[in-house]
């Protein structure tokens, strides 16, 4: 039998600190040749002990033979005292060359004759002598006869020699046997089974082995080849694995690449291709950064390749991708390496992400953001943003500017006779106006309610006077609202930059007061801020001394008004607001304290008055309500989000709520804007309490989406703009539903509830209620009212009285939704 592969190749030098190699063949012989000797060895001493044994009972009874004889022919002589002629009998003993002593002895064991001397190895044999006469045998005497072991010896040590001959030639013959058999039966196979092993790993082409044995070495050449085949398939498997890898990096719908560690473009795929426009022989072996804009370039060599260097990974960086036609495209770079080598780039991939749409969608979301749904204008937000930018820019070009505050005469009277849909009519009538009425480079917006502001740069203060006279007069126009044709007004404050202010709030607080004169003095006016107009900051200190002696001497009152489960009209929480009773001015609402408690920090002292009124009142209103996860919600502003919020509220849970869900902070876009980070270390630290946060007026702020993502948001409440928007025919009816539509699917996948605020009318609610809109609260289902009000109204509305705590109501299912 035979292997059909190459002979062995050279064996190799061993590796420094690795054993020199042994073959089959040697260790065989180390292995088989020890063995036969010691063997042989073994056999030899047994034999030499049998031998021994054989040898020394031959000569042993020869002798006996040869003394028995003797001593028959002594005892005729010896009976008659024949000495003579058992002389010459003893002497013809010393025939035998092995005897070296006789003695004879008489019956009575006394020597008679004697010769020969005795030797050092010897051995004695004695026998009684006795005379047979008849019958009667008589003893006469002893033969002593002494042998010589010299002969024995010699006999011993030739058969020895014999057999140790004989084993060690077979013993040779066998050695050759078995390595001529281990030659051409096992070792020249295996070394065949190794060349084909070597061979194999030198070349792509794995070898067989031609063996047919029903042996060990059989099965051992049939496994090996068995290996060899599975080796083949996995590499077939592995090269289709890596074609299908490659396909899929090529089809993958993502912008693929690989760089090294100078941002060198190693390979790039079909749709990277595809979406730049360029060919890979223009890409490969140049850096990225030569494909960025400069901005994205730098930070791409500055930030993102020096931290993929440093950890292999980074995070979704944004840049901008010049095309091959020179056009831009938005992307995201994620990037990711295997360091583990020696710090190089075994495995490195890199996906850039278009987000030209997204980024085309969230500046459209920020527009939204930043533009009120009623009118289109620019919001407060978007036009305080815009106005402060402006003046920046006229600072530094020594400009001027008039800022004009405008309000609508008595609006509220349009919205009670004819409905909020036609005071909305109304309001986009009047932004129609102010827009066709903007003179080059002005900026208009919608600062809220019925108030609407303007900037026009390059006018001063007669100019800006005279464009407001010429704007108010198109503003009297009469506006067809629908229910009826209106004839409205206006009062219009201006103020001049840079003469009343430098900044835009300055302006604005300026152009505010010159407003509320014009209001003061009839409306349907102009009036230009003066110095004397100054002396309305005397009213705001007057509301700040009415607010702090509101606090010392108990003039705030908390009231509650329900919020409602749309579905069913049941009442699952309340919003705490506050009210001044001042002891001569009356009912002082929120509107007119809440901005100067602001701007004189007397908002975080109403802040803590607010939330331990609250936590006094709601472990009362939850039993009112049998309802365990009924709840409160406190407004915060900015000024009360800091460090010490989260003390006080651990104080307030340990002093009695039922429980930290009880409790809702409904907290203001505003809040989050400064010192983000901080705001949501705080927030966060109040969640881990278990108090829940609710966002409110969601929807008209910078970007409300982020707030929910970003920060610890367990409830929606949605601005009370939408809900009278909603109900308007046309464009902006269908814009704001789509709207409402996005906040309850983001709400419904966050597992957040939304509150709809403002509802006053039931087609409102009924259109809330076909949106999917959970909650809501408005003066359709109750006004604020004081909180022990509010507790009667509970109690009677879950069916029992506060004086009759043993009458149960049955729980409301859907309550469970809340504490989600």
């Amino acid at each position: 039998m035979r292997v059909g592969v190459a002979p062995p190749r050279p064996t190799k030098a061993p590796e420094p600190g690795r054993p020199a190699f042994r073959s089959y063949r040697t260790k065989f012989l180390l292995t088989v040749v020890p063995t036969i000797v010691v063997l042989n060895l073994l056999i030899s001493i047994i034999f030499g002990y049998a031998a021994y044994d054989m040898v020394k009972q031959e000569v042993h009874q020869k002798h006996w033979a040869s003394i028995r004889g003797f001593a028959s022919a002594l005892s005729d002589t010896l009976w008659h005292y024949r000495y003579d002629q058992a002389r010459l009998i003893v002497e013809g003993m010393f025939g035998n060359n092995e005897v070296i002593i006789v003695r004879v002895l008489d019956e009575t064991g006394r020597s008679i004759i004697e010769s020969g001397q005795a030797g050092p190895d010897m051995s004695r044999l004695s026998t009684p002598i006795h005379y047979t006469d008849g019958n009667r045998s008589t003893r006469v005497g002893v033969l002593e006869v002494g042998y010589s072991n010299v002969t024995l010896s010699q006999r011993l040590l030739q058969s020895v020699a014999h057999a140790m001959l004989h084993t060690s030639l077979s013993s040779l013959a066998l050695i050759f046997l078995m390595l001529t058999i281990n030659r051409r039966l096992i070792a020249e196979p295996l070394s065949r089974v190794t060349a084909a092993i070597r061979s194999s790993q030198a070349d792509t082409l794995r070898q067989r082995v031609d063996w047919d044995s029903n042996d060990e070495l059989g099965e051992l050449v049939e496994t090996f080849n068995e290996m060899q085949a599975r080796l083949d398939e996995g590499e077939r498997r592995r090269r289709q694995f890596n074609e299908r890898l490659e396909r899929l990096y090529n089809r993958t719908p993502a912008m693929l690449h690989s760089v090294d560690r100078e941002g060198t473009l190693l390979h790039v795929s079909d749709h990277w291709l595809v979406a730049t426009g360029y060919k890979r022989q223009d890409v490969i072996g140049r850096k990225l950064a030569t494909f960025l804009t400069p901005d994205s370039a730098a930070v791409y060599m500055n930030e993102t390749l020096p931290q993929f260097l440093a950890r292999g990974v980074t995070p979704e960086t944004p840049l901008r991708l010049v095309k091959y036609d020179g056009s831009t495209l938005d992307v995201v770079l994620a990037e990711t390496a295997d360091l583990r080598l020696g710090g190089k780039f075994p495995i490195s991939l890199s996906v850039m992400s278009d987000v030209s749409r997204t980024k085309s969608v969230e500046r459209e979301m920020v527009r939204l953001a930043l533009t009120d749904p009623v009118t289109g204008l620019t919001n407060r937000r978007g036009f305080v943003e815009g106005l402060e930018a402006e003046v920046t820019r006229l600072c530094r070009q020594n400009g001027r500017g008039v800022a004009l505050v405008m309000d609508l005469d008595r609006f509220k009277r349009v919205n009670d006779a004819y409905g909020h849909a036609a005071g909305d009519q109304l309001l986009i009538a009047f932004a129609r106006r102010l827009a066709e009425a903007g003179l080059g480079g002005a900026m208009a917006g919608r600062l809220g309610g019925d108030e609407f502001a303007m900037f026009i740069p390059g006018l001063d203060g007669p100019e800006g006077v005279t464009f407001a006279r010429r704007l108010l007069e198109q503003l009297r126009k009469p506006t067809d609202v629908g229910p009826a044709v209106i004839e409205s007004s206006a009062s219009i404050g201006v103020a001049c930059f840079p003469a009343d202010g430098l900044s835009g709030q300055d302006l604005l607080l300026a152009a505010d007061l010159a407003l509320y004169r014009a209001k003061e003095t009839g409306r349907n006016r102009v009036e230009r801020f003066e110095r004397r107009l100054a002396e309305a900051l005397l009213v705001r200190q007057t509301q700040e001394q009415d607010v702090r002696s509101g606090l010392a001497k108990g003039w705030f009152e908390l009231t509650i008004q329900p919020i409602v489960r749309l579905a069913t009209g049941r009442m699952v929480g309340g919003e705490a607001l506050l009210r001044l009773h001042h002891p001569t001015r009356g009912l002082v609402m929120p509107a007119e304290f809440i901005p100067v408690a602001e701007e004189t920090g007397l908002i975080e002292e109403l802040g803590r008055l607010v939330l331990r009124e609250a936590a006094r009142i709601i472990p009362a209103l939850v039993a009112a309500a049998r309802n365990p996860d009924f709840f409160v919600s406190v407004n915060l502003s900015g000024g009360q989000v800091n460090r010490d919020l989260p003390n006080l509220l651990s104080e307030l849970l340990e002093t009695g709520l039922p429980g930290p869900s009880n409790l809702v902070l409904e907290i203001m876009e505003t809040a989050l804007l400064e010192d983000a980070d901080e705001v949501n270390e705080i927030l966060s630290e109040i969640s881990r309490l278990g108090i829940r946060f609710a966002l409110d007026d969601f929807g008209t702020g910078y970007s409300s989406l982020n707030y929910v993502d970003r920060f610890p948001v367990s409830m929606i409440k949605v601005d009370r703009s939408f809900t009278r928007s909603i109900g308007q025919d046309g464009e902006q009816n269908r814009r704001t539903r789509a709207l409402m539509r996005t906040t309850v699917t983001l709400g419904r996948e966050l597992g957040l509830p939304i509150v709809a605020e403002g509802i006053e009318r039931v087609e409102e609610r009924d259109r809330m209620l076909e949106l999917g809109v959970d909650l809501g609260q408005g003066y359709l289902f109750a006004r604020p009212m004081p909180a022990r009000d509010f507790l009667e109204l509970l109690a009677a509305s879950a069916g029992y009285r506060t004086n009759d705590p043993d009458r149960s109501a049955p729980p409301d299912p859907d309550i469970e939704v809340l504490s989600a």
